[in-house]
């Protein structure tokens, strides 16, 4: 009988997408490249977000939601590696904390809808 423990970490650590497979050709470049300008992205829309904090200071969410955008960044940053199970959880987890902080930070700025 294995240990639980090592049956979740093989679990957590199976690799959905490897794309150090050079073979991919084209497509190889096309997935790093989308992953890179969507990590610039997330972190642009953290930079905003951080910005608006520090020029209005409305709610400590804020900080939150920053460091959210700025998480999900970096995972994307981490797929352009190799994407595992526990990476795509990690992913829903920050993606649920970006939904959560949303909504509370909307409440203070009705007027935008970022």
């Amino acid at each position: 009988m294995t240990d639980p423990g090592i049956w979740l970490y093989r679990l957590l650590a199976l690799t959905i997408i490897d794309p150090d497979q050079k073979s991919w050709g084209i497509v190889y470049s096309c997935y790093v490249g989308f992953n890179a300008f969507e990590a610039c992205a997330w972190f642009c829309f953290g930079l905003f977000v951080a910005g608006r904090f520090f020029a209005r200071r409305k709610t400590w969410y804020e900080i939150l939601y920053a460091l959210s955008f700025l998480a999900f960044g970096i995972s994307d940053l981490m797929e352009i590696h190799r994407t595992t199970v526990g990476l795509l959880l990690t992913k829903g987890i920050i993606l649920a904390s970006i939904l959560a902080c949303r909504k509370v930070v909307l409440q203070f700025y009705p007027q935008w809808k970022f």
